[in-house]
């Protein structure tokens, strides 16, 4: 077993963290969560994020600080940024297989949850990614992991207080990270777990030490921020919280179904062993209460992002860890009374998907599909590909043949973690081009030479600042999530409309170059509203381009 949690161990680091810097950041998220933290380091002020040089509200600064501490240690590089996120799956992989194994059926049971969510794709997709979402879900599983062991030792006064403490810590961490939704997803666990345990009384004394410790931690940065900028809370509050939940116009509104087809993609490749599952709960039912608060951590939070009216694939990403470790011990239950039909039509189906995958992607590949187009510019990386999935299928094929229940897991659990540990360099080149503004900024390093004026939209300016390390890049037009901190009085000087950019332009005609960064259908949207151009500079269709001003 030591020499197995090895090689798990390996494999996982392989896929997760040795190839982060391989990839350039993508934008908004990657390129916003590098600037906030540079200009910490750069300002030495990390109390107030602020990004282009002006305040930005729209996030606690727990996620800043990792990324922060990360660049300290390894430098400005998309290594340190993107570490902090892969260290959070990994610690709540490690989290699920402490909780899966003291209250399933061993370290069999911990190792086979911990597997199924480290190798859930959503779950890696979002943990090799510069973004918020892994820390996020990593504070929550300890703290909703923290008050089932205090639940479990509720005998023991002491041992109950103490970790009913450690799950304030965790949440007081989650709302530095993400703000009050962390109150929320506890509270939409614990609520219906005591009512189903018959234990609702237990709401009005339960919650006492974790709020108090919560607000312990988060209290000397709220206290902070607000003396520095006090229109904080009143904003993250209203516009992050509040107008995000309910208002008809709040960013990103889908359907209440939307999540639904998130989830069934997302917990790929186990969602085909749903089947198997359900045959595994119908075989011994909710028979202890760890089954039943895993459920209410699955369930509960999947309903409150459903009700948001603003939606994101990854917000349901704190589900996935109670979902792993409820699918690895039913899928294990049904296996050990021998019944195995339904896995193995799931791996059927698996290995169906994944041939057809790897035919969409060669007819891609050598344009079977009209004026497409390649995916890559050449063959190199259709070939890691191929080898990732036949990787995939032949682990697949050794989970069929597999006589322990625990060993079938494994496998299937490891069959796309080759895949995983070369996707990085997978990312089609249409896509960089049009997501990774710095691939093109970093291109033409040498038009910022001279200390010229550069002027962006939203889109490009995040890149612009993290690439040129400059904080003074000039806003043009609305500032979409940067609106508030460009409208206040010393800053809105930087926001320029279409006449003041021109008024910009002609005032420094032979004396100081504008350069403006931007895509190419913004370009051609404002036509003949911008000034003539000296000069333009421009790679590839759909992707980012400058226009230079003498």
């Amino acid at each position: 077993m030591n020499r197995l949690i090895f090689a798990v161990v390996l494999i996982v680091l392989l896929a997760y963290v040795a190839p982060l810097n391989l990839r350039p950041l993508v934008d908004p998220d990657e390129t916003r969560y590098a600037e906030i933290p540079r200009e910490m380091i750069a300002s030495g002020d990390y109390v107030v994020p602020r990004l282009a040089g002006v305040p930005y509200f729209e996030k606690p600064v727990m996620g800043y600080w990792l990324n922060a501490v990360s660049m300290k240690i390894f430098g400005e590089n998309h290594f340190a940024l993107r570490f902090p996120q892969a260290l959070s799956v990994i610690l709540t992989a490690l989290g699920i297989f402490y909780l899966a194994r003291r209250f399933g059926n061993g370290t069999e049971a911990g190792l086979a949850a911990a597997l199924v969510y480290l190798s859930s794709v959503q779950v890696f997709a979002v943990g090799v990614f510069n973004t918020l979402d892994s820390a996020l879900s990593l504070f929550l599983t300890g703290s909703l992991g923290a008050f089932f062991m205090a639940w479990d030792q509720r005998d023991h006064e002491k041992r109950f207080r103490l970790f009913l403490a450690l799950a304030g810590l965790f949440c007081g961490l989650a709302i530095h990270t993400k703000g009050f939704l962390a109150l929320v997803v506890p509270a939409s666990v614990i609520v219906p777990f005591l009512a189903w345990e018959g234990r609702f009384k237990e709401v009005f004394r339960v919650p006492w030490i974790p709020l108090a410790v919560a607000g312990l931690v988060m209290l000397p940065w709220g206290i902070l921020v607000h003396l520095k900028e006090q229109e904080y809370w009143y904003f993250f509050f209203w516009h992050e919280h509040v107008r995000r939940f309910m208002a008809e116009d709040a960013q990103h509104i889908e359907p209440f179904y939307y999540f639904i087809p998130v989830l069934l993609g997302g917990f790929l490749p186990h969602t085909v062993l749903a089947p198997a599952a359900v045959g595994g709960f119908i075989l011994k039912g909710f028979d202890t209460s760890f089954k039943k608060f895993l459920v209410c951590w699955s369930f509960f939070p999947f309903l409150f992002f459903s009700a948001s009216s603003g939606k994101l694939a990854t917000y349901i990403l704190p589900c996935f860890p109670p979902l792993a470790m409820l699918v690895a011990g039913a899928v294990r239950d049904a296996l050990d009374r021998g019944n195995d039909r339904l896995f193995k039509r799931g791996i059927f189906v698996l290995m169906g998907l994944v041939l057809a995958c790897v035919g969409a992607a060669l007819g891609f590949q050598y344009r079977l599909f009209g004026d497409i187009g390649p995916i890559y510019a050449d063959n190199s990386r259709i070939v890691l590909f191929l080898a990732g999935m036949a990787a995939y299928l032949a682990l697949l094929a050794a989970a069929l043949r597999a006589r322990q229940p625990f060993n079938r897991i494994a496998l299937f659990s490891l069959s796309p973690f080759l895949l995983y540990a070369v996707a990085h360099v997978l990312t089609p080149d249409r896509a960089l081009i049009r997501n990774s503004p710095t691939v093109f900024i970093e291109k033409h390093m040498e038009q910022f030479k001279g200390d010229p004026l550069i002027v962006s939209p939203s889109t490009p300016i995040k890149a612009l600042c993290w690439s040129l390390k400059r904080d003074d890049i000039f806003l043009l037009d609305d500032g979409g999530e940067l609106r508030y901190g460009f409208r206040q009085k010393n800053m809105k000087h930087r926001q320029l409309f279409l006449k003041a950019f021109a008024k910009m332009v002609e005032e420094n005609r032979g004396k100081r170059r504008v350069v403006l960064v931007l895509d190419e259908r913004r370009f051609t949207m404002y036509g003949d509203k911008l000034p003539k151009p000296t000069s333009i500079i421009k790679d590839d269709a759909d992707g980012f381009m400058m226009a230079i001003y003498r």
